[in-house]
């Protein structure tokens, strides 16, 4: 029923994973660092991805992710850098701090319309990211969220975002347009936007 902190760290040797339904609970770094890991398919079982779970699984191309889930903690899938696509499953309500930061192959990633809040670094240097799709019910978007996606070339901003964070867009070197759906201005920092439009 559980795999415990840090249970197959730095097992270089492990190509696949397929946790059971039976587990519950997936406990931190479990699987950290196992850079020859290449497929992993997470059981019904699991409501909650703890920290650093995948944490520099470098080889990591495919992830599937149950509809149990409702937590992705923060660094889970750092340093994933192989990972080119990733679906989240609209039970979804919380993604954590660094949570897909460096996954630098990264080029789509779906964010289910329940979550509210994209908090600090979560897609930080996803130098790949060209395209996202940022849920209309979204009210914050933290620092340094898309910091150094220089594939990003236009984003939107939905309509109920009330706060946007310092940085979000530092070194985005390819985005040209940001476009926001709010009626007024979200708070924000005064170098925040490169370019920067009403709709």
């Amino acid at each position: 029923s559980t795999i415990g902190n840090y249970a197959f760290a730095g097992c270089t040797g492990l190509r696949e994973i397929t946790i059971p339904d039976s587990v519950t609970n997936l406990g931190t770094n479990a699987f950290r660092e196992c850079t020859g890991l290449r497929k992993v398919t997470v059981g019904s079982g699991i409501t909650q991805i703890s920290g650093h779970t995948f944490y520099g699984c470098s080889g990591l191309t495919e992830v599937n992710l149950p509809e149990t889930l409702t937590t992705i903690y923060a660094y889970a899938f750092e340093n994933c850098t192989a990972l080119k696509s990733i679906t989240i499953p609209n039970s979804v309500t919380e993604i954590g701090q660094s949570a897909f930061k460096f996954c630098s192959s990264l080029t789509s990633v779906t964010i289910p319309s329940s979550v509210t809040e994209i908090v600090w670094y979560v897609f930080k240097d996803c130098s790949s990211l060209s395209e996202i799709n940022i849920p209309k019910d979204v009210i914050m978007i933290g620092k340094e969220t898309f910091s150094g996606c220089t594939s990003l070339s236009m984003i939107t901003i939905p309509s109920r975002v009330k706060t946007i964070g310092r940085d979000i867009f530092y070194r985005c070197t390819n985005l040209k347009n940001v476009y926001c759906r709010a009626a007024i201005l979200p708070q924000h920092h005064k170098d925040t936007f490169v370019f920067f439009e009403h709709i």
